[in-house]
């Protein structure tokens, strides 16, 4: 008999092969094709974490965020306990986006954010924009040629996504903040116009970076009130151009995460980088090694952490120095947002209220 597992992939797409239907096709299957419909399963349930350890009640829940193993690129999707839904970056490849989507039922997304527009950040985004329902897109606002860029333009208008100026701003989506971090208005090079975001719930913060460079960060320290936080999503896959020591200082994060592609043409994660980011009190996780990774925050600043290679939750750590933020108290009058944004929930339809840029 011929390999079930192969068999049934040449009707459906491999998103639709969930493990309840390869174990029922499974069952009906000679011995010997049992083995392998059960490394088939395996195979996929390793694509997906286990859910970490939940917070205290009442808050149960918390947030979650999912650093998904896209290969050389990124992608992070941020849950809250009010199942408000937001992905920041898309990786480059749109299958598999969709398929590590559709395991953690997301069919819907308040928010899109595009760190910048390089196929790596971008590729993945234009089949989730067709494919469920987009209610607000962000990026750098720095034009580019590529063809997935452009494809998802054409997505955005066909489905009259309302797409947000990358301006400093805070995002309010229930207790999910959302605070831009904008680019280098001068920059003219992707990387470096990177725009960043600060996600807070509670005491628990991640910041994300983009492919930032070590002078747009030193821009964003001097400029955006820098705040410690729980996670620094590590910028430019561990790259060098964004080696930034001070970087390290303004945020103190118990957690780093790098996300990259195994054996990369590029050597990401350099050695200096994996060198600043270390210490006795921090751990760096890397999507190469620990495949997709889950981080349960909690409103008071503790934290949960599993991973796609481990088969629990990685011991419970609380976020040493957020309660209270010692730069906050010193500029918060002064460097308030710009524009204050509440992003309410909206139809199923696919459509926004209000299409076009929000200035």
């Amino acid at each position: 008999m011929r390999n079930v597992e192969e068999l049934v992939a040449g009707f459906l797409p491999r998103e639709l092969l969930s493990r309840w239907f390869l174990n029922t096709v499974c069952l009906a299957a000679s011995a010997a094709s049992l083995l392998r419909c059960s490394s088939a399963v395996a195979a996929q349930r390793s694509l997906i974490p286990p859910a970490p350890a939940f917070c205290a009640a009442p808050d149960s829940l918390g947030m979650v965020a999912t650093f998904l193993d896209v290969g050389q690129g990124d992608a992070a999707l941020l849950v809250s306990g009010g199942r408000r839904q937001v992905l920041i970056d898309g990786g480059s490849d749109p299958l598999l986006l969709r398929k590590l989507l559709a395991q953690l039922q997301i069919s819907a997304l308040d928010l899109i954010i595009a760190s910048h527009n390089h196929h790596d950040h971008v590729g993945g985004l234009p089949g989730v924009v067709r494919g469920i329902r987009v209610d607000n897109y962000l990026d750098n606002g720095l034009p580019a040629t590529i063809p997935s860029y452009l494809r998802l333009l054409a997505a955005l208008e066909f489905r009259h996504v309302r797409v947000l100026q990358p301006v400093a701003r805070v995002l309010m989506l229930g207790e999910l903040e959302v605070r831009v971090l904008p680019p280098w208005p001068g920059a003219r090079e992707q990387n470096r116009a990177s725009v960043g975001a600060v996600a807070s719930y509670g005491a628990f913060r991640i910041l994300f970076t983009g492919d930032a460079d070590s002078v747009a960060i030193g821009r964003w320290i001097r400029e955006q009130n820098m705040p410690r936080v729980s996670i620094v999503k590590v910028p430019h896959h561990g790259s060098s151009t964004g080696i930034s020591e001070a970087l390290v200082r303004a945020t103190l994060p118990p957690i780093a995460v790098v996300s990259v592609g195994r054996n990369n043409r590029y050597g990401h994660p350099d050695a200096r980088v994996l060198r600043l980011w270390s210490g006795p009190n921090r751990q760096i996780f890397r999507t190469d090694e620990r495949g997709t990774i889950a981080i349960r925050g909690c409103q008071d600043g503790t934290y949960h952490v599993t991973s796609s290679t481990t088969s629990g939750t990685i011991p419970q750590t609380r976020a040493s120095g957020l309660l209270p933020d010692p730069h906050a108290a010193s500029a918060e009058g002064a460097r308030r947002p710009v524009v204050d944004v509440a992003i309410p929930r909206t139809g199923h339809d696919g459509r926004s209220s209000s299409p076009g840029r929000l200035r």
